[in-house]
């Protein structure tokens, strides 16, 4: 017992850390958000406690333990409970009158004690049930750790990047729509997504906002802020209507397919010689951003630089380039319904345990002509004490 009590408060420091700390981060989320932590986080395994392994050990331990602690002594368990009346007919009773025995037994039968009578001795007694308390409090604890390790460990993850004011729809037919992004100010990295989901059956979350460690559970799933990008942004206007547009890598955008604008990158900053003429180059933000385009008319190409800002008119087409846009990437967990519900099936076993541990204790009170004794697992004081003041009140 002392042994797995050390074990649980070994695993209630570890899930704390799991906890105050924000898991499966990027290396440079710690780096900034944690400076000269950072790398005893990593070499600890604090950005992805849970799936550590000192803390699969902590738990095949803790298992381990309990097996041995209960579910392996359930045969005693049995035995004490098979036996329960025959020692409480074997207790040595201390002496009473015939009228303290009678005012006794009227007390435990109003109290809905249960009698068994041999040889003109009574044994009134109750809770019987709480002599397996212990043995279901174990038992519910080894089953709530077992499930929720098969919740944590084979529930799917999939990563999804979501463009503000687009959506995304799921397998089973769940729409994840994004509203809006923000990192936050200053120097502090904050993401910040609102989401709206529906669900399969088509219920609606409504916007709700998630961030770091702040994730949503709406319809079987669970969404997490991850992680963000960032990438080009253009409007293409087309006989005076406007399409905005999410930019990827080589993306050829075209109406005829001959004649547009390839996206061919963008990058952070930029640097302009005497003469005007710009370069791009990388960067740590995006504070002075470029657009690299190739724009193909008529059979000819060309590669260049443009600024946000900057319009190109090819073949009556007019593409303008916007700010970079950030964009999330929301991890979506799903747990498998059979482990959940086994895991919430024994966490009500678990409960029982307890109840019957503290509010079910098996209590036995022996009546006949040598006198009266209380026995139990347990000593019942409250019981004692009721008797006894029968006792004196009646006096």
């Amino acid at each position: 017992m002392k042994f797995g009590m050390i074990l649980l408060a070994l695993i209630v420091v570890c899930s704390l850390f799991g906890s105050l700390i924000p898991q499966g981060q990027e290396a440079a989320y710690y780096a900034q958000q944690y400076p000269g932590l950072s790398g005893v986080i990593l070499a600890l395994s604090l950005d992805d406690v849970f799936s550590s392994w000192y803390f699969l050990l902590l738990l095949g331990l803790l298992c381990l333990n309990l097996l041995f602690c209960s579910v392996l002594r359930l045969k005693n368990t049995l035995s004490a409970r098979a036996s329960c009346i025959d020692r409480a007919f074997a207790r040595e009773c201390a002496p009473i009158s015939g009228k303290d025995a009678d005012r006794i037994e009227a007390f435990l039968k109003a109290r809905r004690f249960k009698a068994v009578e041999r040889d003109g001795q009574k044994v009134y007694y109750r809770n019987l049930a709480g002599y397996f308390g212990s043995f279901i409090t174990h038992l519910g604890l080894l089953l709530v750790l077992l499930f929720a390790a098969a919740a944590m460990y084979l529930s799917i993850y999939e990563d999804q990047v979501i463009f503000p004011g687009e959506s995304y729809t799921m397998a089973d037919g769940t729409v994840i729509a994004v509203d809006s992004f923000s990192m936050g100010d200053g120097e502090e990295l904050d993401y910040r997504s609102v989401l709206r989901v529906t669900d399969r059956h088509g219920a609606q979350s409504g916007p709700r906002e998630i961030s770091v460690n702040y994730p949503l559970s709406f319809g079987g799933h669970k969404y997490y802020q991850q992680s963000y990008g960032v990438t080009g942004y253009l409007t293409v206007t087309n006989e005076g209507v406007s399409s905005p547009i999410a930019l990827e890598n080589g993306m050829f955008l075209t109406l005829d397919g001959e004649n547009g604008v390839r996206y061919e990158a963008l990058f952070p900053d930029h640097k302009t010689d005497e003469d005007g003429k710009i370069t791009p180059v990388d960067g740590s933000d995006f504070a002075n951003p470029v657009y690299l385009v190739t724009v193909v008319e008529d059979g000819e190409s060309s590669t260049g630089v443009v600024m946000p800002g900057t319009t190109l008119a090819v073949d009556g087409v007019t593409y303008t380039f916007q700010d970079p846009m950030y964009f999330p990437q929301i991890r979506i967990k799903t747990v498998p319904a059979a482990a959940m519900a086994l895991l919430y099936t024994s966490f009500a076993l678990l409960v029982a345990g307890l109840y019957l541990c503290f509010f079910h204790v098996p209590a036995f009170v022996t009546v006949g002509r040598k006198g009266y004794a209380i026995s139990g697992p347990k000593a019942d004081v409250s019981l004692a004490a009721e008797i006894n003041n029968l006792r004196r009140t009646q006096c």
